[in-house]
């Protein structure tokens, strides 16, 4: 199922270098990608 990117919040820790992070704001979902 695709990810609505309108609708998530992308973040980046500097601590985690290679990871990136999406959470979903209406299934409160979140996904951490390398």
């Amino acid at each position: 199922e695709p990810l609505c990117l309108d609708k998530c919040i992308v973040c980046c820790e500097t601590d985690l270098e290679d990871y990136f992070e999406i959470q979903e704001l209406s299934s409160k979902e979140t996904f951490i990608f390398k």
